[in-house]
This record gives structure tokens, sequence and C-alpha cells, in this order.
């Protein structure tokens, strides 16, 4: 089987992409929370929790 990537060559199309990413990665993680069996309140908490470690991992272009 051949496989054929076309990656994107300019740095907007790249920031384009990473963004795509970063949506569908977001929806299966809201997704994956929403069918568990807790209560709404342990999901909330939960969904802070995430959102408080992203904000800790962060990595920016300035970034080392």
């Amino acid at each position: 089987m051949k496989i054929i990537v076309h990656y994107p060559e300019t740095d907007q199309k790249k920031e384009e992409l990473a963004c795509r990413a970063a949506s569908v990665h977001g929806k299966a993680v809201t997704e994956y929370i929403r069918q568990l069996a807790f209560s709404q309140e342990k999901k909330i908490e939960l969904t802070r929790q995430i959102e408080r470690k992203a904000e800790r991992e962060t990595v920016t272009p300035e970034s080392p």
C-alpha cells in the first residue's frame, strides 16, 4: 500500500493544520467526557482540571 502525504508548505497553512488538529482533539475529549458515567458536576470538574493542566503545559513559539 502506498500513501501520499502532502504537508503544508507555508507557515499560514501549518498554523491552520495545527488549529484543525487541536479542534479535532478537543471534540474527541469533549465527547469522551460526555459519555462518562459521572455526575454533571464531576464532568465539569474534570473538564476544569484538564483545562488548567493544558494551560500549564501549553508551549508557545516563544517558549524554549
